[in-house]
């Protein structure tokens, strides 16, 4: 079941046509599209959905524009979960974008205070 949810994402991102940046620039659909710096780092951090227990997971990276968090439990493509990252007062909405490995997600900030955007802008351009 797996194997043919991965095989119909490459087809996907095979056939549809090349995302447009706004630069005259074309990038394939699938490719990474970051446009913010982010930083290798791994905190705690607990996920939540409407529903459900809260999910344990830790982040891989970090920046202005979302993260990566590696869990044991899966996360849907296009899913909004809020995200906690305890102790250091750190909150807000992410939207699931896609499974980058096994168990490993790419997550956009949606919802965000600029104060928290701004630190993780500093930490994540050095």
């Amino acid at each position: 079941m797996r194997a043919r949810a991965l095989s119909n994402r490459i087809v996907r991102a095979l056939t549809q046509p090349p995302h447009a940046t706004g630069n005259g620039e074309n990038i394939p659909c699938g490719m990474d599209r970051r446009r913010s710096p982010r930083v290798e780092i791994e905190l705690e951090c607990t996920l939540s959905r409407r529903t459900g227990a809260p999910i344990e997971a830790r982040t891989v990276d970090l920046g202005p524009g979302g993260m990566s968090v590696k869990c044991s439990r899966p996360l849907a493509e296009d899913e909004l979960i809020e995200f906690t990252i305890p102790g250091r007062r750190f909150d807000g909405r992410a939207r699931v974008l896609r499974e980058q490995r096994y168990h490993v997600y790419a997550l956009r900030f949606e919802e965000l205070a600029d104060a928290h955007r701004e630190a993780l802008h500093a930490m994540a351009s050095g």
